[in-house]
């Protein structure tokens, strides 16, 4: 479709076309038949899923809440139920933890009153509760959520294959921030084979595997298989994405790190200085760039630059007491740094 090579100029021009046409498409959906209504449906749902692959959250909300009202008026309730789960995790991806929490709950009971046996939906549901609980730092419910998902998508067998490669990773994260490196990297190995199994060694999804992994054999110390996994992952996006797309922010900072801790920091400085770059040009309020601003002041000082060190890090502190004045861990780690530059 037209809609997925849309440049930003075209992208502007295509929100305020919608809000044109979901109205006349709504009042007239009552003329169409489900199928028809299926069918915008899938349409708009593909342009929200595009949309929110391009990391424009705001744009991707309102074509899933249009691809959920056809949904719901053509009686399509497995797809109205998981439409609902990629409305959280949009809504928790742009940072509306609890909005996000209340979208899980209600697709949770949806599922389980329509379905009265274990389905791949209400699954979901119970995964985007699981990451809502990790956010929150409740690690031990999170990984409740988790295994709960996992024994389930053992029980639905190669239909559940795709869910089950994320929810190795999300256990996988859970057991790495309860600092049990061995039992993370053992989720993370799991993942990587099924992503290989299901998109191939170069698909954007193993990308994100390769990163996980990586970053486990990192904390453990095996840094030349560390910095192997976070190239691989670093070329598969940049052949997607290209070299300056904000999702390789993200990349820049985890392939920098590596370098870090092998002992090579004018390297790290080169990864982070790219990744400040491409993040310095989304909104100050987007935690790539105010990530980006901490680990410029960190590698700064490693090198001895400590006046450009204490810019950044007043700027990450900045940033963060003020767009994200609950991660009080964060803000710990910001004033840590600030005050062994000084």
């Amino acid at each position: 479709m037209a809609y997925f090579e849309l440049n930003c100029n075209r992208f502007e021009a295509m929100k305020s076309l919608k809000k044109l046409i979901a109205p006349i498409l709504i009042g007239s959906a009552h003329l169409l038949s489900s199928q028809s209504l299926d069918h915008q449906a899938d349409s708009l749902f593909k342009i929200a899923a595009q949309h929110a692959d391009e990391l424009h959250y705001d744009s991707a909300d309102h074509y899933y809440r249009l691809s959920l009202e056809l949904y719901r008026l053509s009686g399509s309730k497995n797809d109205y139920l998981y439409g609902l789960y990629e409305l959280g995790m949009n809504a928790y991806r742009s940072d509306r933890v609890d909005e996000a929490f209340g979208i899980f709950k209600e697709g949770l009971d949806g599922s389980n009153s329509e379905f009265m046996e274990i389905n791949l939906t209400s699954l979901y549901h119970i995964r985007g509760l699981g990451v809502i609980a990790e956010d929150r730092e409740n690690y031990q419910q999170a990984i409740t959520h988790y295994k709960k998902v996992l024994n389930g998508c053992t029980d639905l067998g190669r239909d559940a294959d795709e869910l089950a490669a994320t929810i190795l990773q999300d256990l996988g994260d859970a057991y790495h921030r309860l600092r049990e490196p061995w039992t993370a990297r053992d989720y993370y190995e799991k993942s990587v084979k099924i992503c290989i199994d299901l998109w191939g060694t170069d698909h954007f999804r193993t990308a994100s595997s390769y990163e996980r992994l990586a970053d486990v054999l990192e904390y453990l110390g095996e840094f030349h298989q560390a910095e192997m996994y976070y190239q691989n992952a670093l070329d598969i996006r940049i052949k997607k994405f290209g070299r300056d797309h904000p999702t390789l922010v993200r990349t820049y900072n985890l392939t920098g790190g590596a370098f870090a801790y092998s002992d090579r920091p004018e390297i790290t400085l080169e990864y982070y200085e790219k990744a400040y770059d491409i993040s310095s040009k989304l909104p100050e309020s987007d935690v790539r760039f105010i990530y980006s601003n901490n680990n410029m002041g960190w590698i700064l000082g490693q090198l001895g630059r400590l006046e450009e060190s204490l810019k950044y890090g007043k700027e990450a502190l900045r940033l963060r007491q003020k767009y994200r004045p609950n991660r009080k861990g964060e803000i710990a780690r910001s004033c840590m740094n600030l005050g062994i530059t000084y």
